[in-house]
């Protein structure tokens, strides 16, 4: 049976007192009190209760203080070998702690971990969502149609939710970043608009977005945007638009209207498809330092459709699907565009530009540009272009390669058909170089090159060419024959 041994005690009938048993466990007891000796100790001793002898000092074991309830140890080691330390169903082994849950000790304190405070969805400065709810309660409304994320929303990752983040307002509502620096979409997730014509205002110096995906559900409305720039220094990363329908003109990314914004921000690997609209329809506009972009399947039945439009340094898009019973534009007014494919428009109605009215423009490839009840172009209005392909340009009216282009190297034309009016590989154009033109048909007139100006190394196996003046060729219709080796004009 475990003893107690308290002040006074019975050891084998004798009784002691407290300093009699000191004595006793350190052998140096009189005769008249019980000796105890080393060999009545065993490793193993059993008892309920050991109390502290001195109050408030605790009791210590071999070198461990236990007091009110309170271990204090420096060092806790697994007992058998790889098998850790388990305490209340927490496993800690080898500098990890195993836990499926940590709660805060005290009410909205959170908890801290390596000066990281974790509370109500939020990790340091980051609120993790994943619910409509967690969403709903970091927007506030700023007047009418306006809301914005709360003050303390400095960054935010969204969860995917299934049927998306509904936003604010009655439809009409758009939302402002305010303070928010970073804003990132994961596995899937994204804003439903639904049928309302709402948008996301990034008003937020530095601001990084993240997949941030904007969508709608095809209904109607006077949409305006989907993205509208308005700080510095912003820049989406893999952000999309889709599955939008306005009865308004309608822009997947607009940039800003002060300068600074838009040459401090870039648009990377982003995204607008599948938009409708009965009026015009943009892809991007007003927009700087364009990587990557992507736009495609836009339907237009009324006026004008344009894939970028008033855009500079567009490095890399990707532009295809665009139908419209009206004008279709793929770039528009845009400077400095490299790397850019273009292909499959069709109007009904309208006249069709691969590109026009742009810039210095490189590594194009233009193809399959079809007006059933227009013009079409290739390129037009534009200067300064070179390492061009352009092919399968076909119209109902005039069909054009090139038309009013100046400075232009490196192009190779190839069918160019009207099945209503003429056909040109090249027209009004001036200072060619390196330019081979073929298969051009027409119910009308059918030309090589047209009223051109100031040409060298230009090749076609067209019969007929007509207007040009200064241009290296033995054409008898040349005024002004500049020739050299190696040209091939027939």
């Amino acid at each position: 049976m475990a003893k107690k041994i308290s002040a006074m005690t019975l050891i084998d009938n004798t009784e002691v007192n407290e300093t009699d048993w000191i004595q006793m466990v350190q052998g140096t007891g009189t005769d008249a009190n019980k000796k105890i000796t080393r060999s009545e100790f065993t490793k193993e001793q059993s008892t309920d209760i050991i109390k502290e002898s001195t109050t408030d000092a605790g009791v210590t074991i071999d070198g461990s203080l236990i007091k009110d309830g309170d271990i204090k140890v420096d060092t806790v080691t697994e007992k058998t070998a790889d098998a850790g330390v388990t305490i209340d169903g927490i496993k800690l082994k080898d500098s990890v702690v195993y836990s499926d849950t940590i709660v805060e000790k005290t009410t909205d304190a959170g908890v801290n971990v390596e000066g990281v405070n974790f509370k109500d969805n939020k990790m340091g400065g980051t609120y993790y969502i994943s619910t409509q709810a967690e969403f709903d309660v970091l927007i506030e409304n700023v007047t009418g149609d306006q809301y914005q994320l709360i003050d303390a929303v400095i960054s935010i990752v969204f969860s995917n939710l299934s049927g998306g983040y509904q936003m604010p307002g009655s439809g009409a509502g758009y939302l402002e970043t305010n303070n928010c620096v970073s804003i990132e979409m994961k596995g899937g997730a994204f804003f439903d608009f639904n049928a309302g014509i709402g948008y996301l205002s990034v008003n937020t110096d530095d601001c990084y977005l993240r997949n941030v995906n904007i969508q709608g559900n095809g209904s109607a409305g006077a949409i305006v945007q989907s993205f509208i720039l308005g700080a510095n220094r912003v820049t989406y990363d893999n952000c999309k638009c889709s599955n939008r329908n306005s009865t308004v003109d309608m822009v997947g990314f607009q940039g800003s209207g002060t300068e600074l914004n838009n040459i401090t921000s870039k648009y990377i690997n982003c995204s607008v498809y599948t938009l409708d609209g009965s009026d015009k329809i943009y892809g991007f506009k007003d927009c700087i330092n364009l990587q990557n972009s992507l736009v495609y399947d836009l339907d237009g039945t009324v006026d004008t459709i344009y894939g970028l439009s008033n855009c500079n340094n567009i490095s890399g898009a990707y532009i295809y699907d665009l139908d419209n019973v009206g004008d279709i534009y793929g770039i528009y007014f845009c400077e400095n565009i490299s790397s850019v494919t273009i292909k499959d428009f069709d109007s009904s109605a309208g006249n069709i530009y691969g590109i026009d009215e742009c810039t210095v423009g490189s590594s194009i490839f233009i193809s399959d540009l079809t007006s059933t009840g227009g013009e079409v172009n290739g390129i037009a209005n534009s200067i300064s272009i070179s390492g061009i392909r352009i092919t399968n340009i076909s119209a109902s009216g005039i069909a054009n390669g090139l038309n009013a282009v100046f400075d232009a190297s490196s192009i190779n034309i190839y069918i160019v058909t009207s099945t209503g009016s003429d056909a040109y590989g090249v027209i009004d154009s001036k200072y060619l170089a390196a330019i081979t033109v073929s298969n051009i048909t027409a119910s009308g007139t059918a030309n090589g090159f047209n009223t051109c100006d100031y040409g060298a190394s230009l090749f076609t196996i067209e019969s007929l060419n007509a207007g040009c003046d200064y241009i290296d060729t033995e054409d008898s219709s040349i005024i002004h024959k500049n020739s050299c080796v190696g040209t091939l004009w027939q």
